[in-house]
């Protein structure tokens, strides 16, 4: 008998933290939206002339941003939000109602008088 020991890896379904104990999908998807923030903030500059048109760009930009944390942080079901977008853009574009149909006689008539040989394939006898 020999004495061997093996390491054997308990935490496979844990994801790597890599700075400040965030993952690379919570990263990416504060980093989405602080980009897209930046976008409308950079696109809202017309704004920026008086202080109403200042609060309004800049509550217009974080919006961005605040769907991009909540996104990070929030699994319902075990399961990132933009795991439920795609479920529910893909419910959206299934069928709801499947219909089966026979196809007519008159459809089927050109079928019926092929006359398309019949391929017999005999047994030989050894």
């Amino acid at each position: 008998m020999s004495n061997y020991k093996h390491k054997i890896p308990i935490h496979l379904d844990v994801s790597d933290h890599i700075i400040l104990g965030l993952t690379t999908r919570q990263l990416l998807l504060i980093g989405s939206g602080v980009a897209l923030g930046y976008t409308v903030w950079s696109s809202l500059s017309f704004l920026n002339g008086s202080d109403a048109g200042l609060v309004c760009n800049a509550l217009c930009s974080l919006v961005p941003v605040a769907i991009g944390v909540v996104a990070a942080f929030l699994q319902p079901a075990a399961r990132g939000l933009e795991q439920w977008a795609m479920v529910w853009l893909l419910y959206l574009f299934t069928p709801k109602i499947y219909l089966w149909d026979l196809f007519p006689d008159e459809d089927l008539a050109p079928v019926a008088q092929l006359n398309a040989p019949v391929l017999d394939y005999e047994e030989e006898d050894e």
